[in-house]
């Protein structure tokens, strides 16, 4: 599978989680190899989410990250790993120091949801059914809606007999989306079409769930019981406090991540300028995406749509609009960073400031509100993909791509 990160997606992602979250604190690590700067994005939201941007010297002591085992190869997947890894760990520590709660802990191609069946009374998810008293549960439509399921005392996770309310760790079932879209992409919203929504264009997906994402409540947690090594997939370590299977089914889970394919358009962006990637990048890609087609088993319903009509009503129509300018659109997206910076395309060292991170300047978004999220988000570039397959199967495929025409 691909792991794609990138500038583009994190438009989306933003305003999805400051609503549906609510997102009120993140912190974020770009990739060291990045061409373009997730700055001109973060700006947008400087007077509502508290924002840093961090940088190699902010994650290693020196700057430098420890040089590769000797004894191990060392791979570009393997080197994000490491770094991501170090990442979740310093990022958990300082909002730990800041006395922040609770934190999601996913990719910019990830969107965090409570799970719709626990709107069912029926359903064995929902507090109505087992506890027999009537609730007012959120949408997808309200603001906050995944703190306010948290704050619920009654809400329990059926794989653990735990509360939410108050729990150090939840691991949530990990939806993988395939590249088979709904059949909505003519439609316009709030002034852009809905094929450029992550929430919107994917709505088929994989019947095997794969390891799970969490959220962290640090309030619950000392700061010794933060791993040295953390997994982005078991954050906490110490499974005493992180209980549960590592991949959670969905009838399970009281909250879901969406895990979301990008568009061909959006995978073929600088596809020439991969830097590293496989020689014949274009036919990969293409290959890629039509096998992700066959993750489609299982039809998913609209409810997480109901996100955008919810923020445009929080935040009005043409602040929707700028906060949302250039959503999916790869080549627009990467224009307004060079533009930014002045006609040059720069790296994030040299965008950063000296002080280590961008903060955001005295507003609103300063304050730290217990009843509001924080996140650790770490950005690749927007054409920096990691194969994660064998490679036999990698010199395979391209031995098929590059050299079948010529036999």
């Amino acid at each position: 599978m691909l792991s794609y990160s990138s500038m583009l997606f994190q438009i989306e992602w933003l305003a999805y989680h400051y609503h549906v979250l609510p997102l009120r604190r993140l912190i974020v690590f770009a990739d060291p190899h990045s061409r373009t700067s997730p700055e001109p994005i973060l700006n947008r939201w400087r007077d509502r989410i508290n924002i840093t941007l961090w940088h190699e010297k902010d994650v290693y002591p020196n700057g430098i990250p420890p040089p590769p085992n000797p004894k191990k190869k060392t791979t570009k997947l393997g080197e994000h790993r490491a770094r991501q890894r170090r990442f979740i760990r310093n990022c958990l520590q300082t909002l730990h120091m800041e006395g922040r709660a609770w934190v999601v802990l996913t990719d910019t191609d990830e969107y965090t949801m409570t799970n719709p069946r626990i709107l069912d009374p029926m359903d064995p998810l929902s507090p109505m059914n087992y506890t027999g008293k009537q609730f007012d549960l959120p949408s997808q439509l309200d603001s906050g809606s995944v703190m306010k399921i948290l704050k619920m005392q009654d809400v329990q996770i059926p794989q653990t007999g735990q509360h939410v309310y108050n729990n150090p760790c939840i691991t949530m079932a990990r939806k993988n989306f395939g590249t088979k879209a709904a059949q909505n992409d003519d439609v316009t919203i709030v002034g852009y079409q809905a094929y450029n929504f992550q929430t919107i264009h994917w709505r088929y997906y994989d019947k095997t769930f794969k390891p799970g994402k969490a959220l962290v409540n640090l309030k619950e947690l000392r700061f010794e019981d933060i791993s040295s090594h953390p997994s982005v997939h078991r954050p906490i370590v110490d499974h005493d406090i992180c209980k549960g299977k590592l991949t959670v089914p969905e009838h399970q889970s009281v909250f879901v991540t969406h895990h979301y394919p990008g568009n061909l358009e959006q995978m073929l962006f600088r596809v020439y300028d991969a830097r590293g990637d496989a020689t014949n990048a274009t036919a990969y890609r293409i290959e890629r995406f039509n096998q992700y087609k066959k993750f489609s088993d299982l039809y998913e319903s609209e409810t997480i749509q109901l996100w955008l009509n919810g923020f445009v009503d929080a935040v009005g129509l043409d602040e929707a609009k700028r906060l949302l300018e250039f959503i999916g659109l790869p080549k627009e997206a990467a224009y307004l960073d060079v533009e930014t910076n002045n006609g040059a395309e720069m790296t994030v060292s040299e965008i950063v400031d000296d002080d280590g991170g961008s903060e955001t300047k005295p507003s609103m978004a300063s304050r730290n509100d217990p009843d509001s999220f924080s996140g650790c988000l770490q950005i690749m570039d927007d054409n920096h993909f990691l194969i994660e397959v064998s490679h036999s199967k990698l010199l395979f495929f391209l031995i098929v791509v590059i050299i079948a025409p010529y036999l």
